[in-house]
């Protein structure tokens, strides 16, 4: 486990360091981005329990098979076709 320390677009890949490592490249097909952004309440805890917001992977999981209707997809620069199933989480 080490600390992704930059990402090439172009050369599709993350750059990750640890201990022993500095700068090692890691390629990748596609990337998700995981920040460790929290949730935040303005002092008012007892609100998570009612804010939309993902708890869990099953969380995400059942919102993603839920039949509500989605908000509009994000601005991304590339829109690609998925084969179901593809999309896994790990």
């Amino acid at each position: 486990m080490g600390e992704v320390t930059g990402v090439d677009k172009a050369q599709r890949c993350v750059f990750v360091s640890d201990a022993d490592r500095e700068h090692v490249p890691v390629r990748y097909d596609y990337l998700i981005l995981a920040t460790g952004a929290r949730h935040s309440y303005f002092g008012h805890n007892e609100f998570e329990k009612f804010a939309p917001g993902l708890k869990s992977v099953a969380n995400s999981q059942t919102a993603n098979s839920s039949s509500e209707p989605r908000p509009p997809a994000l601005a991304c620069e590339e829109e690609e076709e998925f084969p179901a199933g593809s999309l896994d989480f790990a």
